[in-house]
């Protein structure tokens, strides 16, 4: 990426390339010009506005899996993972601690999600929509054949995602992982999760079915190792 940071929805288990694929955010900037030396920080909105995207990536990419490993004995798990910021509360100028995306993500899947998804005309539609048409389009003949509709795909994350439905919630699973919460997670309690973290989730822990990662932030200095670390996100070692 152009920054060593973004969004990775994970390519090679959708067998569109032989790597997975990265994504570049686009997040605005601007300049502080109330001290003698102008600052250069992000904008706090156009950062969680980037968010969006990957979580649409996720949930078309979830939807074209599950279709994939249909009638299988496998309990089918699939997770995003949310890195705004390494430390959950103190953040640099621009970031977002992880009580601030949490929010907004669970305000988005518990009800603007589905309210969007029932309008054509919504940006979350279109988004999903584009999304679709980009993996289809990068997709093998082979995989074609257990290739679910665009229609098939918004009547199931409806019912996910339905708000006035019975089991509303328990499908999928919000968790956040940082240092005030110790506890491990229960990949067998849901079947999607969004799992919002920092140092914690880089320190060897292993996210069951990861498909998208989400993460705006840089390190402070681009030196070799760091690099080198984030490079594992898409597969080099």
């Amino acid at each position: 990426f152009g920054k060593p940071d973004g969004w990775l929805p994970e390519s090679d288990s959708l067998s569109w390339t032989d790597s997975h694929a990265v994504k570049e955010l686009k997040i605005a900037k601007k300049w502080d010009h109330s001290k003698t030396k102008p600052k250069l920080v992000d904008d706090e909105k156009s950062v969680l506005k980037s968010m969006y995207e990957p979580v649409c990536d996720f949930l078309v990419s979830q939807e074209i899996l599950g279709k994939r490993w249909e009638g299988t004995e496998n309990k089918q798990v699939f997770s995003m993972m949310l890195v705004p910021s390494l430390k959950s509360t103190a953040t640099a100028p621009g970031e977002l601690n992880h009580s601030q995306i949490k929010g907004p993500l669970e305000d988005f899947l518990n009800y603007q999600l589905h309210s969007d998804l029932q309008n054509k005309s919504s940006e979350t539609y279109k988004m999903l929509k584009d999304i679709y048409r980009e993996k289809k389009a990068l997709c093998s003949k082979k995989d074609l054949r257990k290739f679910p509709a665009f229609k098939d795909i918004i009547d199931r994350l409806e019912k996910i995602f339905d708000p006035n439905s019975k089991s509303h919630g328990s499908i999928y699973t919000v968790e956040t992982l940082n240092q005030n919460n110790k506890n491990d997670i229960d990949f067998d309690a849901s079947d999607l999760y969004f799992i919002i973290g920092g140092a914690k989730l880089s320190r060897g822990f292993v996210v069951k079915g990861l498909l998208t990662t989400w993460m705006p932030l840089s390190p402070n200095v681009h030196v070799k190792d760091t690099m080198q670390q984030r490079g594992r996100f898409f597969g080099y070692k």
